[in-house]
């Protein structure tokens, strides 16, 4: 598993980390290393939401180029056509 995935928000980051190591003798280390990759795409850095992907079983699914992010609607915002 990436060492970067570290659980700094958690009220006790070591715990959720070494929970997080166990999940891959329950799954297996190769989904273990799909689910950490997926939950660092998405952003989510909790040991529930990499058991989440696991148990949900998306840790097979094929990762979107990019998350699609809902587009800001404001007057400020210039668009991409300002910068032709």
């Amino acid at each position: 598993m990436e060492d970067g995935m570290r659980l700094e928000n958690s009220p006790s980051p070591t715990i959720d980390n070494i929970s997080i190591i166990r999940l891959g003798r329950r799954y297996g280390e190769e989904r273990l290393e799909a689910a950490s990759t997926r939950a660092l795409f998405m952003g989510a850095y909790s040991y529930k939401s990499v058991e989440s992907i696991l148990k949900n079983n998306l840790d097979g699914k094929e990762l979107p180029e990019r998350l699609s992010r809902p587009s800001v609607a404001h007057e400020n915002i210039r668009g991409g056509g300002y910068y032709k």
